[in-house]
């Protein structure tokens, strides 16, 4: 069995407290896994696609649901998270 990295865990642990402190409510992330269910507050379809503009490919909680009817939820891949523009764009977009 993989394990992993100590060093993964402590980075997608500073990312899940940095999307926090922007606002977004976590819903569900489990220590050593990769994707973060959340709450950020507003339509995740509009901010995906604002994302998209900006080069960040984002999934909004609807995507994952039978009727795809517009939600504030989110599902962030919280590993592949590195690049600082995303948080500047998701304070900048739903920062409180």
């Amino acid at each position: 069995k993989r394990q992993i990295p100590m060093r993964s865990i402590c980075r997608m642990d500073k990312t899940i407290r940095q999307m926090e402190r922007i606002g977004i409510k976590i819903h569900f992330h489990t220590p050593a896994g990769m994707f973060a269910w959340t709450d950020v507050g507003c339509d995740a379809t509009l901010l995906a696609e604002k994302a998209m503009e900006q080069g960040y490919l984002l999934a909004p909680g609807s995507l994952f649901s039978p009727n795809q009817l517009p939600s504030t939820n989110m599902r962030f891949n919280v590993a592949a998270m590195a690049d600082p523009g995303i948080m500047r764009f998701l304070e900048r977009e739903i920062g409180k």
